[in-house]
């Protein structure tokens, strides 16, 4: 196959589908990241440009080979084993202009782009179909080209589920790298304690009217800015992407962010789709389209609100929920990305989340806010697949600025004691500031002190940022960078 000029139009009126930009980036993000070359599933032809065609068949025989993939190794070899060709799609400067074209973009959004790309492929291939069924129409006889069409359509159909090319189970479905499993030392990282763990997933539900978008809204700016929310300090602000599907930007949203005292410098992070236009997030194109404004955005949190108006399916069948969870939420998990989403409950409110039972099985944690009088909420989490801290915690909503103080919080205050313990101890044991967990549990095995695995990381933590981690006697509570959950001082001083 010779690069040559691109392929003349259908018709005077129309070309074929493509998107050369997104041809243009797949390649850029593979010279940039040669590992992607074992994760896309792309052939050599779903490409329009014959240029594209030709280089992405010699980028994937290179990899095949073995060989390293960079820019410049690229352009070396092609220049010695393919000149002329070579020079024809535009050498070396055309090459790196591909580079330079990813740009910034993400790795995680190749997966994307390639989709665009073969989906063009895919429609370009039916219409290609289309125009030799036409033909066949007018010169052949029909039950011939009525077999002709079914067979076309299958082989089409085939593409579609399989791919145009089969792949090495070692480049479609890499193992898990157990050296650096166990080298990684973190415990379960948190965003909001104990009600959202970093990159999982998670259901809130409750009755209509209760105040769950409410909630949601201030945990979400709190998130967005690494402010105090229910007591908890977030360790950094991240970007948020809210995915809002039921309230009115200006009679809803900003007057409850006003109540709660937030202007415009206070939601730079906070990124707010209000009634988007998007496909069901049970389907390939719903989980593409959001992907690609977590990756526009560089989100690491998503909130969906609420979750039956995202979907396509039926939420009372349980297909709709194990597609969600195939399409959007375990590529939400390798993008290592966490998702919270809004749920309604039953009729009978105490029989859980109104729809399919599979709702559960796609999720990491489900939550339940109910209101057990005028202004007291109870957050109740009624299944989990990780350790958490307390699975039960009592809200008050208050005026003036608009917010939620958790209420009774004996477990803060235990918890901020075990933490003070532990941190006397390390100081004492003169264990060193930048000791993993296994050094820390070691030092602290050998002196019989026992630490419960979530409050070693949290005292491993706080050290590193600790101006006192070596002093015994420090009052931790007035570090610069606190970590305590407790807000009074009912937490126990070393």
């Amino acid at each position: 196959m010779t690069a040559e000029a691109i392929p003349a139009p259908v018709d005077a009126f129309r070309s074929p589908p493509h998107d050369l930009q997104a041809e243009r980036a797949v390649l850029g993000l593979v010279l940039k990241h040669p590992q992607l070359l074992g994760e896309i599933r792309l052939a050599p032809s779903d490409f329009y440009r014959p240029s594209h065609e030709w280089l992405w068949d010699k980028l994937a025989r290179l990899h095949s080979d073995g060989e390293s993939i960079t820019p410049t190794k690229v352009n070396a070899t092609l220049l010695m084993q393919n000149p002329h060709d070579y020079q024809r799609i535009g050498g070396g400067p055309y090459l790196f202009n591909l580079v330079e074209f990813a740009g910034t973009e993400h790795p995680t959004a190749a997966a994307f782009l390639a989709g665009v790309v073969h989906d063009h492929a895919v429609r370009r291939r039916i219409l290609q179909a289309g125009q030799q069924l036409a033909h066949l129409s007018t010169t052949t006889d029909p039950y011939d080209a009525i077999t002709h069409a079914v067979d076309t359509i299958d082989e089409l159909a085939r593409e579609q589920l399989h791919g145009s090319e089969p792949r090495s189970p070692a480049a479609s479905l890499p193992i898990l790298d157990w050296d650096e499993l166990w080298a990684q030392e973190d415990e379960e990282e948190w965003i909001i304690e104990p009600l959202l763990p970093a990159r999982r997933l998670v259901a809130l539900y409750s009755a209509p009217k209760v105040g769950k978008s409410l909630l949601m809204l201030e945990l979400a700016v709190g998130v967005a800015k690494g402010a105090e929310v229910l007591g908890v300090r977030p360790d950094r602000p991240r970007r948020v992407l809210y995915v809002d599907h039921e309230n009115d930007p200006r009679g809803d949203v900003r007057t409850r962010l006003e109540a709660m005292g937030y202007g415009l410098k206070d939601l730079r992070n906070l990124c707010y789709l209000s009634y988007p236009v998007m496909d069901g997030l049970d389907g390939a194109q719903g989980a593409q389209q959001l992907l690609a404004a977590v990756e526009a955005y560089q989100c690491e949190l998503v909130v969906i609100d609420t979750i039956s108006r995202a979907v396509n399916g039926d939420e009372n069948e349980n297909d709709t929920w194990l597609r969600l969870y195939r399409a959007t939420g375990k590529a939400l998990k390798q993008a290592k990305v966490a998702m919270i989403r809004l749920d309604h409950s039953g009729k009978d409110d105490s029989k859980g989340m109104r729809g399919g039972s599979a709702k559960y099985g796609d999720v990491d944690a489900v939550w339940k806010l109910s209101k057990e009088a005028n202004n007291t909420f109870k957050l109740k989490c009624t299944d989990h697949r990780f350790q958490i801290t307390e699975d039960e915690l009592v809200l008050t909503r208050l005026e003036n600025p608009l917010r939620h103080k958790v209420e009774g919080a004996g477990w803060m205050a235990a918890a901020d004691a075990r933490l003070a313990e532990i941190l006397e101890a390390l100081a004492r044991l003169g264990v060193p500031q930048d000791a993993g967990r296994t050094k820390a549990r070691e030092a602290l095995k050998e002196a019989s002190i026992a630490a419960p695995t979530n409050d070693l990381a949290r005292a491993i933590k706080h050290r590193k940022t600790c101006p006192e981690w070596a002093r015994t006697g420090a009052d931790h509570r007035t570090c610069p960078r606190i970590e305590w959950t407790a807000t009074d001082s009912q937490g126990v001083s070393p």
